[in-house]
């Protein structure tokens, strides 16, 4: 697609373009030098104004490690082998894959009330939301509202209080009947998700305690956090937002004109359900809450994430390998429940199932993780076993296929696997 194509001279950016920018290597197996070639090209013509990450694994093994840029910009800090960045959304994929563990174990069924596990909850019209329902978007619970319908504004010392947005969470009746739609929970989904997994564990922790115990340190995965991790904030990159660079949001306009007009509204607009869950964040109106260490403190397993492409993308790969959940879990998993349906918040038709995204491979295969806002992607192939990772501290306005640095980088590595195992198929050559 025009999306993946390298771009024209009349699409270089040229306050943007770099033309000595250093890029890092960490893996770079042979054969996937076009990988290298596409990144560099995305920092040369401008579409890369910060920094980022990409990682990919075939069959178990890394073969793309790669990363560019400025961790902090306004310090001239270049990303490097130990920059961490905040993944946002892709945090909801690494949330799915806890609670998918919880079922396997028998913890809870999909099809549990949250009621049943959580009885407060199930006031003020709560009772028949299931865990599916919250994990699909369909809770009818897209942003908090105080008791008079207004949509609520919480200090940063309320967000960080389990207990508080627990509250929160039990007081607040339904926006839309559950489970008649699927509208994207951007914050929500991880005050609902954190809550319920802190009842249905066994020794109480939260998602991110989780997934660092059952996850992180028994897979032999570093450098992947959701809260609790004051001592690597110095090597956290700094988020900047796409709305302090207006000039970069028209050029990612004229290069996907539908997509950005389409979402474009969704951001801008003040009523837009979007604005009113970023409103909950004490009226924050973009991302730059992202650089706060306070939000770090205690994980939100929907948006606040940590970690760098290499191991984000291998805890996906090791749940599509099996070994965190049985074969009748990952069956049920990897093909979506819901497809095709728009969502008015990320202003797509979106398919979704238990937690997780999916999106087509440039091969047409289903691939499942998550998108984060402001470009950041997660996925694996079903078919393949090609997993990937982008991170991003520049924010792009298109998201997820839309994103045009990381749909290069995956054409590139598509490409490239494709000539590697089974000569080039005609669905890539374009």
């Amino acid at each position: 697609t025009f999306c993946t194509m390298p771009p024209p001279s009349f699409f270089t950016v040229p306050f943007l373009a770099k033309k000595n920018i250093p890029i890092g290597v960490g893996t770079l197996k042979p054969g996937y030098e076009e990988v290298l070639r596409v990144m560099r090209e995305n920092f040369v013509h401008g579409w890369e104004p910060e920094g980022c990450n990409f990682a990919a694994y075939v069959d178990g093994e890394l073969v793309v490690d790669l990363w560019g840029g400025y961790a902090d910009k306004s310090c001239d800090r270049l990303w490097d082998a130990d920059t961490l960045a905040t993944f946002f959304s892709c945090s909801k994929a690494l949330t799915a894959i806890t609670l998918a563990m919880q079922v396997d174990r028998g913890r809870l069924q999909y099809s549990d009330t949250i009621d049943r596990h959580w009885p407060e909850f199930g006031q003020n019209g709560k009772k028949e939301i299931t865990v599916l329902h919250a994990l699909q978007h369909q809770a009818g619970l897209q942003y908090l509202r105080e008791k008079d319908g207004m949509v609520a504004v919480l200090d940063q010392y309320e967000l960080i209080d389990l207990k508080a947005m627990d509250r929160w969470i039990e007081i607040q009746k339904p926006i839309f009947s559950p489970g008649e739609v699927s509208i994207y929970h951007a914050l929500s989904f991880g005050w609902i998700l954190d809550g319920l997994m802190r009842r249905v564990d066994e020794k109480g922790r939260s998602v991110g305690e989780f997934l660092k115990d059952e996850i992180i340190d028994k897979s032999g995965i570093a450098d992947i956090f959701i809260g609790g991790m004051p001592e690597v904030e110095y090597r956290i990159a700094r988020v900047r937002s796409h709305t302090r660079n207006n000039r970069m949001v028209l050029m990612e306009w004229m290069c996907d004109v539908a997509a950005i007009s389409t979402t474009a509204p969704i951001y801008y607009w003040p009523k837009s359900i979007f604005r009113k869950e970023l409103k909950n964040m004490y009226g924050s109106k973009d991302f730059k809450l992202a650089n706060h260490p306070l939000t770090r403190k205690v994980g939100q397993p929907a948006a606040n994430g940590v970690g760098n492409a290499r191991n984000l993308a291998k805890v996906l790969d090791v749940f599509e390998e099996g070994r965190l959940c049985s074969k009748e879990i990952l069956d049920n998993i990897r093909e979506p429940i819901i497809v095709g349906k728009f969502d008015p918040v990320l202003g797509a038709r979106i398919h979704k199932g238990h937690g997780f995204l999916y999106t087509k491979s440039p091969l047409g295969d289903w691939q499942y993780g998550h998108l984060g806002v402001g470009g950041q992607n997660l996925r694996t192939d079903t078919k393949r076993r090609i997993t990937f990772a982008y991170i991003t501290n520049g924010m792009k306005a298109g998201q997820g296929e839309h994103t045009r640095t990381m749909k290069r980088l995956e054409a590139a590595l598509y490409r490239s696997y494709q000539v590697i195992h089974n000569g080039i198929d005609e669905k890539l050559k374009n």
